[in-house]
């Protein structure tokens, strides 16, 4: 899950807020434990929820494709998916690792019905 409120955002259970400094732009403060996902993470909740919709663990890796649109820098497949006769596969794209692995629930689902 994203925080939106003053820049706040959860890694593994616990909340940082971003507050840049002058000589350090990336600065991040703990500001505590994250309420959302009682302290279990919201990405890992969030991949657990998505692999129970799809039946199967979700790989995502990072690329870099060779156009300046970084929208589509996450690929997420599911683990044990190989290629059909014609290369095919189930991939999910997105600008964030949870994006990709959003847009393939969407693709799966979508092939189901």
């Amino acid at each position: 899950m994203k925080h939106f409120r003053f820049d706040v955002r959860c890694i593994d259970g616990r909340l940082f807020q971003h507050i840049a400094q002058n000589d350090d732009p990336d600065f991040e403060r703990d500001i505590g434990r994250c309420e959302d996902c009682n302290g279990a993470g919201c990405d890992r909740l969030h991949r657990q929820a998505a692999e129970a919709k799809v039946g199967d663990k979700i790989v995502c890796t990072h690329v870099f494709p060779p156009i300046p649109d970084r929208r589509y820098d996450w690929c997420a497949t599911r683990d044990s998916d190989e290629p059909d006769d014609s290369g095919h596969m189930f991939q999910g794209f997105g600008s964030t690792a949870q994006d990709a692995i959003d847009d393939l629930v969407a693709v799966i689902e979508d092939a189901r019905g």
